[in-house]
């Protein structure tokens, strides 16, 4: 397995890595969209309405009691990419499933650097192949929630924290 491994040159892996799981996100992401539509969730629909509030009243929603209860208390930020999306594609809920997906595609990429980095190549393969189905990356692929991009943020300062602790010892 080793001798394997190192035969593998360390881009065509981490391409390979993430095209496979960009592939099984987007296939559960618009298997769940074409069944359930959007979301069950609750919080979908609020980052929703914020968005839609922006493309209404522009990016700082001056009418503050136009804001529901639920609202309020919503971080601008992934409303503000939202509202990106629909006034760029119009509102369609597509271009955020890629969005959701490629995010969370990337997270496997940086798994695996992470577990190179700790440790060494094998353990960073079985690291990433372990996020590549991993069941909490794909579930939320086709919601309108930020947890996609809250676990690969996490996943990358982790990785910066890393590489700063360790920069003696190179990722290459």
């Amino acid at each position: 397995m080793k001798t394997f491994i190192k035969n593998i040159p360390e881009r065509k892996l981490i391409i390979s890595l993430f095209v496979i799981s960009l592939f099984i996100r987007l296939f559960y992401g618009f298997y769940f969209y074409s069944i359930n539509g959007t979301s069950l969730f609750v919080d979908d629909w609020v980052y929703i309405d914020f968005a839609k509030s922006m493309l209404t009243q522009g990016v700082f929603v001056g009418d503050i009691s136009s804001m529901t209860p639920t609202r309020a208390g919503v971080a601008p930020f992934y409303p503000f990419v939202i509202f990106l999306s629909f006034k760029i594609f119009g509102i369609k809920y597509f271009p955020l499933i890629i969005l959701n997906a490629v995010v969370s595609a990337s997270l496997t990429g940086v798994v695996y650097y992470s577990g190179k980095l700790l440790f060494s190549k094998s353990i960073g393969l079985i690291s990433a192949l372990w996020t590549l189905f991993y069941i909490n990356s794909i579930r939320w692929v086709p919601t309108l929630l930020k947890e996609n991009l809250i676990h690969f943020l996490f996943a990358l300062l982790i990785l910066i924290i890393l590489y700063l602790l360790f920069s003696d010892k190179s990722i290459n």
